[in-house]
């Protein structure tokens, strides 16, 4: 076994495990009804973007907002990655970009099943940047992990490569002014997308792969030609 797999954890400090909402609750079964109930008591009780170890990944703690305002949704989907990765056999790999990563559930929940060597995490909002890398330092696997501060990949250096690249978008068309302000949600005329698209090539590796988790009746390849 590699050293960069070997030193993903097997087992979560017991200190740590006690905090994660006071539950031994795994990411991949951490419901929706879950994180709007209690992370609605939390914010009311608290008021402020405060770091919690939220929940453990196979032995890795994933850190994340008490705001259920910040919940972009990796914690539910992780489950679905690992599933079509499985099924493409698209892994193991040594890199894997997570892009529009938020807090990391998803890069995470690859990086602790082995299924990449090093993880590279993207995201426009740095509070979530800064999550990861508190999820990093606490786990001890800084050197397994890098962040960037992004507005689609252009703040990326273009010596980054990646064999596969992970992202749960904003999936949806603004309906009302409002909804622009939902970043986690909305993509106004599709502009993340295309950057995204248009800047794969740049990055992935010769035979690599992207995996992008989308709306079914909203997004489409027919939405990017528009």
């Amino acid at each position: 076994m590699s050293q960069e797999r070997s030193r993903i954890p097997n087992a979560v400090d017991a200190d740590l495990q006690a905090e994660i909402w006071e539950h031994n609750i795994p990411a991949q079964v951490l419901p929706r009804i879950f994180f709007r109930s209690i992370w609605n008591y939390v914010a009311r009780k608290l008021n402020s973007l405060q770091l919690v170890p939220a929940a453990n990944c196979d032995g890795l703690v994933v850190y994340d907002f008490d705001d259920p305002n910040h919940f972009g949704g990796g914690a539910v989907h992780a489950p679905d990655f690992l599933r079509v990765v499985l099924e493409l056999r698209l892994g193991p790999v040594d890199r894997l970009c997570d892009f529009c990563a938020g807090t990391g559930y998803i890069g995470f929940s690859l990086l602790a099943k082995r299924y990449c060597k090093t993880l590279c995490c993207i995201d426009v909002d740095k509070r979530s940047i800064d999550a990861v890398q508190l999820t990093a330092t606490t786990n001890e696997i800084t050197d397994l992990v890098t962040t960037y501060v992004s507005d689609g990949l252009e703040n990326v250096p273009t010596t980054e490569e990646w064999d596969l690249l992970v992202c749960n978008p904003p999936q949806l068309q603004p309906r009302v002014a409002t909804d622009v302000d939902t970043a986690f949600t909305f993509d106004p005329e599709w502009k993340l997308h295309r950057n995204a698209y248009s800047s794969l090539k740049t990055f992935m590796r010769p035979g690599g792969h992207a995996i992008f988790l989308e709306a079914k009746y909203e997004t489409s390849a027919k939405s990017l030609h528009r």
